[in-house]
């Protein structure tokens, strides 16, 4: 009887926390088509599927616990199929029946489900909502309503509409003032947001661009494509708390302007302090979709970005970026795209076609990417470069998937002179790598690259870079890439060595002239000052900041590396630089020395496992190097801990 009672009060407290799982349903808006090749219900509800071009998406809020199915339409044998998601668990087993495939999230994440002969289909799963603004109120001012009037039919510009309720909220006195943008279809073009001003685009809502060049701002021209191009929504210079979120779409239609050598970068936070965006889909921007430049403390999280990866096109579309921006912190986001998926960068050398930016030159560090998905076409997953006229710093990746790229992860210098250092790849799984790009060397796709290029634009080292706890699940179209620049000849090309690194031992391939000695710590491992070799928690920053000792902010969760120029790392015998003999550092982090060397040093990879592997790598000679390491000293393999175990992942 107790037995039966028991089992009674687990069967309801089950069935009471199924009937309170919530599916909030966002309807897309009714311009654009829906799939043809699935159907998907989450909770019970069905749920609407969009048709991007090359691929679907389905955008939806729902509780941990949720069931999904989805129902593959086209009559195909369901032979393969791989589910990857924005967050590094891999304990989601889809359940195959006929054409229907099932799971449980988890988790919230973006999903993305590949079965063989059909396309693919992004499964984006945001948490409930729980600050969604109504569309009425004290601090309310709603772009649809008296007196703004904006057009909700799509049928003509709302561009003073929305400037006019932008306006009214910055000079209210109330609280917290907030755009409001209700669901509909509205034309517009540049808006410029105020200090203190929040806009809300209701799930629901879309917003594309007018079809009048003289509608626009020209704020960048293109030094590779010919084009021109505008910041569309951007923030005041010198502003401050701006937050620009919900669950409605800003679309480019990119493939109206290419033709017109015309693009948006859709929003641009420019010179600005404690930004926020979060919760939008951003399509087919043209450019860049989200650019932030010279700013400071930012937060980016549940963005999806939903451009054509799709070389054929021709549209030079990227997702996130950041220029020269510190203490931002991007999560919970995917990314679609031609070119490259997530990016730090610098400027580039003044020119007559270089994009100038607003404001002083500045570093980029103390940014971190967590639980993101890249997808590329012909480019990058997780970049740090080209651009390096001031230092690139303190930048982690981590706990992110790599869907497909031509390079997954890595450093590309090409111009300016300045040092990147303290760069962390931790806890990365890449799925796939068979596309390959031209801007690299010849044609070349692998799942790292480190590069410095002599562009006749100056270049620096790079330096303190870690690669730890990667999984790769397929084989990519050509091994990586380790390699540094010279002056003397102009292409990097010199004196190089053939990797052979083994188990805890460095590899030196320091060109003629310049000393190079081994550090290797006891035990086998090498691990850089202010660093830990055990795998990270799986934590996602809150998007708060803290104060550090030196005055700046640092988002919640997050741990840099700093290890300043010249540290010295324990060997068995004592210690080495990792600056090498006859190298001077100058107070920007940049090196000089008489041979004008770019070079690579004190690279660690840990914990590497290679496709098919049994066991983490222990020798560089196991990547298959597309070419030999050149200008690069200090690169050591080690294996500290099965964290694939840890994490739940086989290796069958």
């Amino acid at each position: 009887m107790v037995l039966q009672c028991r089992c009674a009060v687990l069967f309801l407290l089950a069935w009471v926390s199924l009937a309170a799982a919530r599916v909030y349903k966002y309807e897309p808006p009714s311009v654009y088509q829906r799939s043809t090749t699935f159907h998907l219900r989450a909770g019970g509800k069905k749920i609407p599927i969009v048709d991007q071009g090359d691929y679907d998406y389905a955008h939806f809020s729902a509780d941990i616990g949720t069931h999904l199915h989805v129902h593959v339409l086209p009559k195909v044998p369901i032979n393969k199929l791989s589910l990857d998601a924005t967050r590094f668990d891999y304990n989601n087993k889809p359940k195959l029946h006929k054409n229907k495939i099932s799971w449980k999230v988890n988790d919230h994440k973006y999903f993305l489900l590949k079965v063989d002969g059909v396309r693919e289909l992004i499964i984006a799963v945001d948490p409930p909502p729980t600050d969604a603004p109504l569309p009425s109120g004290p601090n309310i001012f709603n772009v649809a309503a008296a007196p703004y009037s904006a057009d909700k039919l799509g049928t003509r510009v709302s561009t003073h509409a929305f400037n006019a309720a932008i306006s009214a909220a910055s000079g209210s006195q109330v609280e917290n003032p907030i755009v409001y943008v209700p669901p509909g279809s509205y034309i517009i073009s540049n808006l410029v947001l105020p200090s203190s001003t929040s806009l809300y685009i209701a799930p629901g809502a879309l917003i594309r661009p007018t079809g009048n060049l003289s509608d626009w701002t020209l704020d960048w021209s293109d030094d590779n494509n010919g084009r021109r191009g505008t910041n569309w929504i951007t923030t005041a210079h010198n502003s401050s708390n701006i937050r620009i979120f919900g669950g409605g779409t800003i679309d480019a239609v990119a493939d109206v302007y290419h033709p017109l050598k015309f693009a948006h970068t859709i929003i641009a936070p420019v010179l600005t302090t404690n930004f926020t965006v979060e919760g939008l889909i951003l399509r087919d921007s043209g450019n860049t979709a989200l650019n932030m430049v010279r700013s400071i403390v930012g937060k980016v999280q549940h963005l999806k970005v939903f451009n054509t990866p799709n070389v054929t096109k021709s549209i030079d579309n990227a997702g996130i970026e950041v220029v020269e921006g510190q203490n931002i912190t991007i999560s919970d986001s995917i990314v679609t795209s031609t070119a490259d998926s997530f990016t730090v960068k610098a400027s580039k050398p003044a020119g007559p076609k270089v994009i100038m930016y607003p404001g002083d030159l500045q570093p980029a560090k103390n940014i971190e990417f967590v639980n993101c998905t890249a997808w590329s076409a012909a480019n990058y997953g997780f970049k740090v470069g080209q651009g390096a006229v001031s230092e690139l710093s303190n930048i982690t990746f981590s706990q992110s998937t790599v869907y497909e790229a031509a390079v997954a992860m890595g450093i590309h210098k090409k111009w300016g002179s300045a040092a990147a250092f303290n760069i962390v790849f931790e806890r990365m799984i890449v799925k796939g790598g068979s596309v390959t790009t031209s801007y690299l060397s010849g044609s070349f796709g692998s799942w790292f690259a480190l590069l410095i290029e002599n562009a006749g634009k100056g270049f620096g080292p790079m330096r303190d870079i870690v690669f730890r706890d990667i999984y790769l699940r397929h084989s990519t179209a050509t091994g990586p890439l380790i390699q540094g620049a010279s002056a003397a000849d102009g292409d990097g090309d010199s004196s190089s060595s053939t990797p052979s690194a083994t188990n805890g031992t460095t590899t030196d391939t320091t060109p003629s002239g310049m000393s190079g000695t081994t550090s290797n710590s006891p035990g086998g491992t090498f691990t850089p000052s202010g660093t830990t070799s055990s795998p990270p928690s799986n934590s996602t920053p809150s998007g708060t900041a803290s104060n550090s000792p030196d005055g700046t902010s640092t988002p919640s969760g997050t741990t840099f590396n700093s290890i300043p120029s010249g540290t010295t790392f324990n060997s068995p015998g004592g210690t080495s630089n990792s600056t090498p003999s006859g190298t001077t550092s100058s107070p920007d982090g940049t090196a000089s020395n008489s041979t004008a060397m770019g070079t690579i040093s004190n690279v660690q990879f840990e914990n590497i496992w290679l496709p098919g592997a049994t066991r983490p790598a222990i020798n560089i000679s196991e990547f298959g190097l597309n070419s030999p390491m050149k200008f690069a000293d200090n690169i050591t393999v080690i294996d500290t801990s099965n964290f694939l175990s840890q994490a739940g992942i086989s290796t069958n």
